[in-house]
């Protein structure tokens, strides 16, 4: 079992945390073949997913693709950016678009690593921006870009400009 099923957090949201849940850009949707009423429309190609009250505690919401009782992600293989950016985002600030990583102790991966280990991983990070195109996802699908989050820890600054 791999940290992340054993964490149990990701995927379950507060009520008040709800406006944080999963987006997935036009495309994603047409992959994961959803009914279209599992969204609503978050902007331009961009749509969040609608979470439904937990099984077991009546104050969480989920995503409907949380299969609670195995703590696994029904559309893994083809789970959103924005899952699989977990825990960094993108935030607006002003004129400059940020990368950010919520606080250490938000999730398991990053609560556990040294140091030494966490940086290494946010250089893979880097990397994987670089290497799969982010920016221009991000560019095409600027609603994948959040608002500034007082729990994120800056990365990394862009200028509107530089996303190509």
């Amino acid at each position: 079992m791999n940290i992340c099923q054993k964490c149990r957090s990701c995927c379950k949201f507060k009520k008040e945390h709800e406006y944080f849940a999963p987006v997935f850009t036009k495309e994603e949707v047409k992959r994961i073949n959803a009914d279209k009423n599992l969204f609503k429309i978050k902007g331009h190609g961009v749509y969040q997913i609608k979470l439904v009250p937990s099984k077991f505690d009546k104050e969480i919401l989920v995503c409907p693709f949380l299969d609670e009782d195995t703590h696994l992600c029904k559309i893994y293989d083809k789970r959103p950016f924005d899952c699989k950016f977990w825990p960094f985002i993108f935030m607006k600030d002003k004129d400059k678009i940020q990368l950010g990583c919520f606080k250490k102790d938000y999730c398991m991966i990053t609560e556990n690593m040294s140091e030494k280990q966490y940086q290494i991983y946010l250089n893979s990070i880097f990397d994987w921006i670089q290497s799969n195109k982010i920016m221009k996802l991000i560019k095409k699908y600027p609603d994948l870009i959040w608002e500034k989050e007082e729990d994120v820890v800056v990365l990394k600054e862009f200028s509107s400009d530089s996303l190509v």
